[in-house]
């Protein structure tokens, strides 16, 4: 009998230390030179429609025909509405969402930007998927984070995405531009 529960404990630490090993490993994908993946409808959209799993896929294109404010990932759609409507196979845009949904900062996108722990010699960095105008306010919707060695990191960067939360930039921010203290207005 002991020898059961010896086992049952040792397969249980086994298990355990492949969940802890792997359970927060980001999944990228991996492109082929000159392709890009974006996120498409799999189905027709109508305006109002929820944006939902279940009706988005993510294919991999040639990088010419990936359009303006692509969005590449489900993340900055779930929960929000579709604001036209969207023919299957067509790539969603941050333009398509619900002008009433791009600015609200949902409980997935505070989970997604908001603090984390950074493994030992790393930190955190913010930078938007997409130029972001002078003056116009930071949307989730554009915001990425980042983990980076210590010593590639500026003094006053953001450290999670909801410092940038109803910021605006001073000079406009850069696609994948690290965003610091001093390049938001106050």
């Amino acid at each position: 009998m002991w020898r059961v529960s010896l086992i049952v404990i040792i397969l249980c630490a086994f298990a355990g230390a492949l969940f802890w090993r792997f359970h927060d490993v980001p999944t990228k994908m991996e492109c082929h030179e000159g392709k890009g993946w974006v996120i498409q409808a799999k189905t027709d959209i109508n305006k109002g429609d929820e944006f939902v799993e279940s009706k988005l896929e993510s294919v991999e294109v040639d990088q010419s025909k990936i359009v303006q404010d692509a969005v590449t990932s489900t993340r900055p759609l779930l929960h929000r509405h579709s604001g036209y409507d969207l023919a299957k196979g067509s790539q969603v845009t941050v333009s398509d969402i619900l002008e009433t949904d791009k600015s609200l900062w949902l409980s997935s996108d505070i989970k997604e930007l908001g603090p984390r722990q950074a493994r030992p010699g790393f930190g955190w960095v913010v930078f938007p998927i997409g130029d972001i105008p002078q003056g116009y306010e930071i949307s989730p919707l554009k915001l990425e984070m980042k983990e980076i060695q210590l010593g590639k990191l500026p003094d006053d960067r953001l450290e999670c995405g909801l410092q940038a939360r109803g910021k605006r930039p001073k000079d406009g921010l850069s696609q994948g531009q690290i965003i610091s203290e001093h390049d938001l207005m106050p």
